[in-house]
């Protein structure tokens, strides 16, 4: 089976900063083309194309250009991404690299761990020191074996000690684990490393070889696909295989008859007198040739579903079109990759460009449509764009489905589609002769009678049969027994087989459909799930042919199932290979392997001479694999002698065999592999040597016995004396201060945002004193408690930080809105705060941020419609409401600035600032860190102005539902100081730009 060819690398980011320039790309556009580009199942380059060209484009001149800058961004190679191991986990990448490895390799492994294991168990063995010092030294160590547990000493006034027995001095044998030498342990680990680095990396070295080999052979094969696809061909393998008509050939002609009758009127080549007169008369006396109109034959447009070049019934499709041109109808083909046809190919491709559905359409206008397909949707992507609505010029439609199942069969969304499908004039036929005869008939039709296609199709009966079941079991097996089975191998195995064609006819498209099933379900998997080869199991592939020698006998017996097969698939690739490709050098190895191993299995006694000439040649892994699989199949039913197979291990060995030069020096990759294996081998004795545990480092370490001199003590007791203790005073006693909960970090900087300082939650008089300076009306002073803490940002964002995640900068493209002066007049750089924003850009920054940071998005935006589903729950970057920014600004201190009462100190306005902004972090910071948050630059926050804010309630208010204009706080650099007063209220139109016009935005935590 063949891999695929890797998918180019597509730059998004620049091709979105190239989009913006054609198209408007709002945040809900780039989110969809983000979630397009990283999905998990990776699509390919042309439909990825169509899907970004169906996402922005609204014109037929805006697709051609999306394509355009589409082509620009891809390149042949990705750059390199040195941090994309560190975003998966440890256990994916140890899953997919065990994955990856064969079985004899995870055994292998394991033996290695358990060898390194051995070796730490090993230190059971090495001469130790003792840890004890009486071994070294008994005289030097009296131990008191029978003294008394320690009590607490009672005052000397209160016992008294009697001696019972004298004390004396007596030997003792003591075992105690003993100590390991660090040098000896540094040592024996170097040691163990070392062995465990070689022995791994010889064991993984012959597989990487072969990996490198199988590499290069793969390349090679998809340089040959991508020439195929860009003659408008599919690359055939090795065998002879004709592709096979779905249907009759009778009903293919009956069909191309029917066609025929489809007739355009043409220009004809007699002049028409009379009408020539007149229309000379209209043109004011210029000569106007009118010509008598003659029938001329019609033209029927069809669009193939090619699924990415290939699929069960790709090559019934051609091969019905190709017989239909050759009986002479007039056809224009295109093909597309999609669910739906919004970019078509010609057939062959011309070109290297796709061409849209709105040009193929006004080129072949008033032409018939016949889709064949068997996952046609009625919307584009996501329903941005309905291409039903481009078919406005052509005639009828009709759309066949190689899919056999009835709508009674499929699940309800797929019927509310065919439904939809339908109902738009593009009726569902199934590829079968009565179906195809049914849409050629809706399509010549000139009286637009409407179509009857359910009469068409009939329900698929289950597999019940036991001849049936036979029938696809044998197919199955004839499968398994091709190396690389394609589609038309696994069709053309069943025509030339009788005991599955009488029971399944070939024609029927439904017998390849129940195969698809019996293999889903005896392997387990989605019967739907192959798409270019039928996926069979390597454990599947030993069963079925381990179960056909035994009811037939070895493929060397003359007439039995698996010697007919062989005899087929050698006939099939003929005395010559008929590609170019495989006429010379590798291709021609290939070929000439395939033939060699049917042979090998036909005549046993000659397989070591068929197969060993491929030994030290390109395909030498080929051939080791193909041994491979066959020693798991004689398990059951040998077909080779012993001698053979002991010669054959001789082939499989030298093919996977390293030489001491390649162990130094090639495939420097396998290094990686084998250190951490080595690593984690001698870790692991480490650490259950030195185990945690006392029964596992008592069972490890070995015990050393010795002989320590121990001093016996006097043998008394004790008498107590009852006393009564002084009364405590408990009033003396100071209780203990319960310690503070523990303030969460400040989280730093980025070059996305600012730091985030921690603002705890809790309740304070929102509003200003009636005695304040400048006060107005809507400053009614009441109280508001937040439930909440908050992470807000430092500083206000910068226009750096801006770009950073919008790509733009307003502050240097932008337009003031009151008097459509330059925006960068009132400064440009990357550490003065962004100005120029309207309201609706802050939420963008927010969810762009905040899908950037990996957490949820907070506000959910349709054109100038902003919600706000979770409030203040919602854990991603958000605006400050009004009264969380006050909050924040006052700081737990009452001043009439962020920070203290002297302007000068804590904010730049009118009188100090040079009428100018300046950088941030350049006043004194409120006594939570935050700078700014009076003066330089007015900052957006989430509420709609009101008049009467007290009225909103005073836990956690957000404000009212609606309102003309979005509240700002904090003066700017262009007002006066009354402005930058914490309690002061300003409001504008949310649209809005202004040269003193910023933000800054919070985290809700926890």
């Amino acid at each position: 089976m063949s891999a695929p060819s890797p998918t180019p690398y597509f730059d998004l980011d620049r091709f979105l900063q190239l989009a913006r320039q054609v198209v408007a790309v709002g945040v809900r556009e780039e989110e969809r083309a983000y979630r397009l580009a990283s999905r998990e199942r990776p699509v390919s380059s042309t439909v990825l194309r169509a899907q970004l060209a169906s996402l922005l484009a609204k014109t037929s001149e805006q697709s051609r250009q999306i394509g355009a800058l589409f082509d620009e961004c891809l390149s042949s190679e990705a750059p390199p991404d040195p941090d994309s191991r560190s975003r998966e986990s440890l256990r994916k990448i140890l899953r997919r690299y065990w994955t990856q490895l064969r079985p004899a390799t995870r055994t292998t492994l394991l033996l290695a761990l358990l060898l390194g294991m051995i070796g730490g168990v090993s230190v059971r063995l090495w001469p130790y020191t003792p840890h004890d010092p009486c071994v070294r030294d008994p005289a030097a160590c009296k131990v008191d074996v029978h003294s008394p547990p320690s009590l607490p000493r009672p005052p000397q006034s209160s016992v008294r000690i009697v001696e019972d027995e004298p004390a004396r001095v007596d030997t003792q044998q003591r075992s105690e684990p003993a100590e390991i030498p660090a040098r000896s342990w540094l040592a024996l680990c170097a040691l163990s490393a070392l062995l465990l680095l070689l022995g791994v990396r010889w064991l993984l070295l012959p597989g990487r070889l072969r990996h490198l080999q199988m590499q290069t052979q793969r390349a090679a094969e998809a340089a040959l696909a991508r020439e195929a696809r860009a003659r408008g061909e599919v690359l055939r393998p090795s065998y002879r295989v004709d592709p096979i008509l779905p249907v009759p050939r009778s009903v293919a002609e009956d069909c191309a008859t029917l066609l025929g009758r489809l007739r355009d009127e043409g220009r004809g080549t007699d002049l028409d007198v009379l009408r020539t007169l007149f229309a000379t008369v209209r043109a004011g006396g210029r000569f106007t040739a009118v010509h008598t109109p003659r029938s001329v034959g019609g033209e029927l447009l069809v669009f193939i579903d090619d699924e990415g070049r290939d699929h069960p019934w790709l090559s019934s499709y051609f091969a019905l079109i190709e017989h239909w041109q050759r009986q002479g109808v007039r056809l224009a083909v295109y093909t597309y990759p999609e669910e739906f046809p919004h970019f078509l190919d010609p057939y062959p491709r011309v070109g290297l460009h796709s061409q849209p559905l709105a040009d193929v359409v006004r080129q072949h206008a008033g032409s018939v449509l016949l889709i064949l397909s068997r996952r046609l949707s009625p919307d584009g992507f996501c329903g941005e764009h309905a291409w039903t609505h481009e078919l406005a010029q052509l005639g009828q439609c009709a759309w066949v489905d190689a899919d056999p199942r009835s709508a009674a069969d499929l699940a309800k969304a797929r019927t509310d589609q065919i439904t939809r499908l339908q109902q738009l004039g593009i009726p569902r036929y199934p590829l079968s002769p009565q179906g195809l005869l049914s849409m050629v008939r809706h399509l010549t039709n000139k009286d637009e009678t409407p179509p009857q296609p359910e009469l068409a199709w009939t329900r698929l009966p289950r597999l019940s049969s036991p001849k049936e079941q036979r029938a696809l079991r044998l197919w199955a097996t004839a499968a398994a027994l091709v190396p690389d089975a394609s589609w038309d191998q696994v069709r053309a195995l069943q025509g030339a087989l009788p005991e599955i064609h009488d029971v399944l006819p070939a024609p029927d498209t439904r017998s390849l459909f129940r195969l698809l099933e019996w293999v889903g379900r005896e392997s387990g998997e989605n019967p739907e799930s192959g798409i270019t080869h039928l996926h069979l199991s390597q454990s599947l592939q030993d069963r079925l042919v381990s179960e056909s020698r035994r009811e037939f006998g070895p493929p060397d017996h003359v007439g039995s199932f698996e010697n007919r097969v062989h005899r087929i698939l050698l006939g099939q690739l003929g005395d010559a290979p008929r590609a170019p490709e495989q006429q010379q050098g590798r291709g021609r190895l290939i070929w000439e392997l395939k033939v060699a191993m049917h042979q090998a299995l036909l005549y046993p006694g000659r397989a070591l001479e068929l197969l060993s000439r491929f030994v030290g040649t390109g395909v030498a892994p080929l051939l080791a694999a193909y041994l491979r699989n066959e020693q798991a199949r004689q398990r059951h039913s040998a077909v080779f002698a012993g001698a053979t197979w002991s010669n054959f291990g001789s082939i499989v060995s030298q093919a996977g065999r390293v030489s001491p030069r390649d162990l130094l020096l090639g495939a420097r990759r396998t290094w990686g592999m084998a250190s951490l294996c080595a690593l984690l081998c001698v870790s692991l004795a480490s650490l259950l040597v030195y185990a945690p545990l006392p029964t596992l480092r008592a069972w490890l370490r070995p015990n050393v016995t010795h002989t320590v001199e121990v001093e016996i003590p006097a043998e008394s007791h004790v008498e107590r004396v009852e006393t009564k203790l002084p009364a405590l005073d408990i009033k003396q006693t100071k209780p203990t201060k319960p310690a503070e909960p523990e303030k969460p970090p400040k989280l730093p900087a980025t070059p996305q945002r600012p730091a985030l300082v921690w603002i705890p939650p809790g309740s304070f008089t929102m509003g200003s004193p009636e005695s304040e300076e400048g006060r107005d009306n809507d400053e009614k002073q009441h109280r508001v408690t937040l439930t909440r803490g908050l992470y807000v940002m430092e500083t206000e964002v910068t226009q750096g930080q801006y770009k950073a995640v919008q790509g733009n900068n307003p502050a240097a493209s932008e337009k003031e809105t009151s008097d459509s002066s330059e925006c960068s007049e009132y400064g440009v750089g990357t550490t003065l705060p962004v100005h120029c924003v309207t309201w609706f850009e802050t939420v963008r920054y927010a969810n762009g941020l905040s899908m950037k940071e990996g957490l949820e998005v907070c506000y959910a935006i349709n054109g100038d419609q902003v919600t706000w589903p979770k409030g203040v729950q919602c854990r991603g970057f958000r605006l400050l409401t009004e009264a969380e920014w006050e909050y924040a600004a006052w700081a737990s201190m009452r001043t009439v600035y962020a920070g203290g009462n002297r302007s000068d100190e804590y904010l730049w306005y009118d009188e100090n600032s040079g009428s100018s902004m300046h950088a941030v972090r350049t006043r004194r910071p409120n006594a939570w860190g935050l700078y700014d948050m009076s003066g330089n630059v007015w900052e957006w926050v989430w509420d709609w102005y009101t008049e009467e804010p007290w009225k909103l309630g005073d836990i956690d208010p957000v404000g009212p539902l609606n309102s003309l204009d979005r509240v700002s706080r904090g003066g700017s650099w262009a007002n006066g100081a009354q402005y930058a007063r914490v309690a002061n209220r300003g409001h504008d139109d949310p649209g809005s730009r202004g040269g003193a016009q910023g933000f800054r935005l919070v985290r809700s935590f926890p």
